[in-house]
């Protein structure tokens, strides 16, 4: 399949930790507060999303739309983002970017 979706997460939360999400679609989608932290997202449309407090620590992004995204407060602490497109994301200084590795990406 195209798109394609695992995770493997204990407990009833909002948490994706470990997901594996390769052409997943949120746009327009509330995932305030969600833990994506080591996911593996590829050529994922996040557009317009809000992640306000998600935490995307050690993540790996590739490829992905979060233009027009909401990204206050999140945390992408040691992650991964290449060819990853934030034009127009509501990031402000709040977004954590610590010890984060770009390649090709787009604020």
């Amino acid at each position: 399949s195209r798109h394609r979706l695992f995770s493997l997460s204990i407990g009833g939360t909002s948490r994706l930790a470990y997901a594996w999400l390769d052409g997943a679609d949120f746009r327009g989608a509330d995932l305030s507060s969600a833990d994506l932290s080591f996911a593996h997202i590829d050529t994922a449309d996040l557009r317009g999303a809000v992640l306000a407090n998600a935490k995307f620590q050690h993540a790996y992004m590739k490829n992905c739309l979060l233009q027009r995204a909401e990204l206050r407060y999140s945390n992408f602490t040691g992650a991964y983002l290449s060819g990853t497109n934030f034009t127009g994301a509501k990031t402000a200084v709040h977004a954590c970017l610590r010890r984060v590795e770009l390649d090709e990406v787009t604020f």
